[in-house]
């Protein structure tokens, strides 16, 4: 990785306007003198680096740089820049990197810091100021890390010295390298230097408290590589991506807070969000007078029988007629003709009615056309009522509670979390299964969390007394037909209004009565079977209004309850809305160099130039 400084761009930016003024016959003297005016060398660069332990057994390391500059006397430069390394690739570790001090030519120099992908870049010097001739520059600072433990053998101290992120070359580069701590002791004999392409030779010389090292002509692009070894263990690993309590502790946190979520919302579902207490079933065959037929298959949450029954039920009651027509088309085959909406006593029921039709103009005739958008548009209002009605009513209850707010924004931060998470250590190439098998389950569990923290809508007392009462009418539906007459008979089974079995016809009416209310069960299929025997008996009773009788009455009840189910209906569009959030970033280095000493890596280096 390495970096083009910003004088470069400048020499070529003034080359091309030099040739753009010779193409249109414009003399320009550029004499060679002039060419080297503009050219930023670097006589040398000389790093002093002490080696030592900190209490933890980490190493620690005190770095003076002195770089000798030679600017050009024209108004390009305003001082230097120095990139140097702050993230470790090879090992993943963060070094610390703390700038103590900058001079030039000893005197404290402006220097901007900022961080640039691994590298901390300093910008020595002051923008409102050009510098010329020959500075020197000192540098000081400290990292951590600078020696590690590798899995092939030896610990090491591997160091790129001045970097191969420089886009002009020295005259000359050196280093000393200072041992504390006791570091002297662990060394293992093996040393060693590597020059830069085209270099010289080059050699660690000991001293008494450590190394030094020198080349000569290291070119643009190029460093000077060191090597130390030290006996296994003498430094303690430095923390990698995969210690940070980002992975080792915050997915283990996010899993436990969504498990303790969906374990609350079992608990919450199973003791306080229950319907209210029913009581004793008993076989009815009236149905509750204070709910219609809609509305009651909504309270018993069987949705799809809502349209259909509630058709039957205005033509058993005689409110309208309805009516097949074979030959029509297959979405107008059947229709309603409205006979006398007075008929219909019951408030839900009247309600629906006058939905249905738009109104209760008497005579009025209704094709149940599923491709009537209009109709299908009044009848998925009227279902919305039906659901109102009921909470409107007080007969079921819940939904909303600050409790499962909380929930649901602890789960969805859960969530968010761990999609941080996954972009971190993806990032820093954090390795190991057991944190991405976390972080997949809140992502996973979240959700789902999120969908079932809800309160749902219960049964109040009310709702349950005209369940209960319904469940009795089931019951009933259900009995065979010897045991439906004993309950005919039995003052238990009829609170209200007392049916003669010896009466067929009396009994054929309650039995077509019944027949919504079969719908709503799903009970209809075997309903209509016993009705259409009654039928074959008793053909007097045969009703008016529904034109779905005698031996087709089964087939045609199914086949009517079947097309008529809300979802067929066409209906206007609901409008939505989607956004989607995307972003874009990008980064870069400034060029350094990280390597494979004797043991299997190393560190330092950076890069740099003029601006």
């Amino acid at each position: 990785m390495r970096a083009i400084p910003r004088h470069r761009a400048t020499r070529l930016l003034l080359a091309a306007v030099a040739l753009g003024l010779t193409a249109g016959g414009i003399a320009l003297d550029a004499s060679p003198a002039h060419a080297d005016d503009t050219a930023l060398t670097f006589a040398s660069f000389h790093a002093d680096y002490t080696l030592g332990l900190d209490a933890a057994g980490h190493s620690t390391l005190a770095v003076t740089e002195t770089i000798v500059a030679d600017f050009p006397t024209a108004d390009l430069n305003h001082g230097i820049l120095r990139a140097v390394p702050s993230y470790d690739e090879t090992t993943r570790v963060e070094n610390g990197f703390t700038l103590r001090s900058v001079t030039d030519d000893g005197r404290p120099a402006h220097v901007d810091v900022s961080r640039d992908g691994d590298f901390t870049q300093l910008r020595i010097g002051d923008a409102d100021r050009y510098v010329h001739g020959r500075h020197t520059y000192v540098i000081r600072y400290t990292q951590l890390h600078a020696a590690h433990p590798f899995d092939k053998g030896d610990d090491e101290f591997y160091w790129d010295v001045n970097g191969d992120g420089w886009g002009q070359g020295f005259g000359a580069v050196s280093t000393t390298v200072h041992l504390r701590d006791g570091l002297a002791s662990r060394l293992t004999g093996r040393t060693a230097c590597y020059p830069p392409p085209g270099g010289g030779e080059c050699a660690l010389q000991r001293t008494s408290d450590g190394f030094t090292a020198k080349t000569d002509a290291v070119g643009p692009y190029s460093t000077l590589t060191i090597a130390i070894g030290f006996r296994p263990h003498t430094f303690t690993p430095g923390p990698t991506p995969d210690d940070s309590w980002v992975v080792a502790v915050a997915p283990w946190v996010l899993a436990g807070l969504v498990a303790a979520i969906a374990v609350a919302i079992v608990l919450l579902r199973l003791v306080f969000w229950r319907d209210a207490p029913g009581a004793i079933i008993v076989p009815r065959y009236e149905p509750p007078e204070d709910i219609g037929v809609m509305s009651a298959a909504m309270l018993l949450h069987r949705d799809a029988a809502a349209l259909p029954a509630v058709l039957v039920q205005f033509a058993v009651t005689g409110a309208a007629r309805l009516v097949e027509d074979p030959d029509a088309e297959h979405d107008e085959r059947y229709r309603l003709d409205l006979v006398d909406p007075d008929r219909l006593t019951q408030t839900d029921d009247r309600a629906a009615l006058e939905k249905v039709f738009g109104g209760t103009q008497k005579h009025k005739r209704l094709v149940l056309d599923r491709s009537d958008r209009k109709l299908g548009d009044r009848l998925r209002t009227l279902q919305q009522q039906a659901h109102g009605a009921l909470r409107a009513r007080r007969l079921v209850v819940g939904r909303k509670s600050p409790l499962t707010t909380l929930m649901r924004w602890v789960a969805f931060l859960c969530m968010a979390g761990a999609v941080a998470i996954f972009l971190w250590a993806d990032d820093r190439d954090v390795v190991g299964p057991e944190w991405v098998w976390l972080v997949l389950a809140v992502l996973v569990g979240a959700p789902i969390t999120i969908a079932f923290a809800g309160m749902p809508e219960r049964l109040s007392a009310k709702g349950s007394a005209i369940r209960d009462q319904l469940l009795g009418l089931r019951d009933y539906l259900e009995l065979a037909e010897a045991d439906r007459l004993r309950v005919l008979q039995s003052p238990q089974g009829a609170e209200r209004t007392r049916i003669d079995p010896a009466d067929d016809a009396a009994v054929v009416d309650l039995y077509e009565r019944l027949l919504p209310w079969a719908m709503v069960w799903g009970v209809e299929g075997r309903w209509a079977k016993v009705l259409g025997e009654h039928y074959a008996t008793t053909p007097s009773a045969a009703p008016s209004n529904l034109d779905l009788t005698g031996p087709a009455l089964l087939v045609g009840l199914a086949a009517f309850s079947h097309s008529m189910q809300p979802s067929g209906f066409a209906a206007t569009p609901t409008v939505s809305s989607s956004s989607s959030w995307s972003g874009s970033g990008s980064s870069s280095s400034f060029g350094g160099s990280f390597g494979g000493g004797f043991s299997g890596g190393g560190g330092g280096g950076g890069g740099g130039g003029g601006w």
